[in-house]
């Protein structure tokens, strides 16, 4: 699935949360950026534990990445495969495959549930006579028999 160019944000959940609240501007700023960044990495809400990667993804010098990191880092959790990882954006992202994937699906299952109780077993519906073979067609209720009375 291609990843959407986009992610959910919840101000109030951002402004509210303890380890954003506690950064400097320039912190926010970082951590946003790695945010940003983490949406389009693999796993998705991960970004790699690469000290030289992070500094130009926030757009810092060494120096001063090393000033920040200990605090934009903090909403990251360090996973065994060596890369840190952000709770909620990687929830966030679950949800929305989850959600593009049932909407994906869900046309698929109305038409083939609208085909099983049209065409199953029906005869020249007036609807759609070209798809209907002997029997009656369940979703109008049209008898065969009647349908040739009707043009008779």
């Amino acid at each position: 699935m291609a990843r959407p160019p986009w992610f959910p944000l919840y101000p109030t959940d951002f402004l509210a949360d303890d380890k954003v609240s506690a950064m400097t501007t320039e912190e926010v700023g970082a951590y946003w950026l790695l945010l940003c960044y983490s949406w389009y990495q693999t796993p998705q809400g991960s970004i790699p534990d690469d000290d030289k990667i992070l500094a130009g993804w926030t757009r810092s010098s060494p120096q001063g990445w090393a000033a920040i990191k200990k605090t934009v880092l903090s909403p990251f959790t360090l996973g065994s495969d060596g890369r840190h990882h952000q709770k909620r954006l990687k929830a966030e992202a679950k949800r929305i495959a989850q959600k593009s994937k049932a909407q994906r699906q869900g046309p698929q299952a109305v038409g083939q549930a609208r085909q099983a109780r049209c065409h199953g077993n029906a005869a020249a519906c007036p609807r759609h006579p070209d798809r209907h073979g002997p029997g009656t067609c369940r979703r109008h209720a049209i008898r065969s028999d009647q349908i040739r009375s009707e043009k008779t």
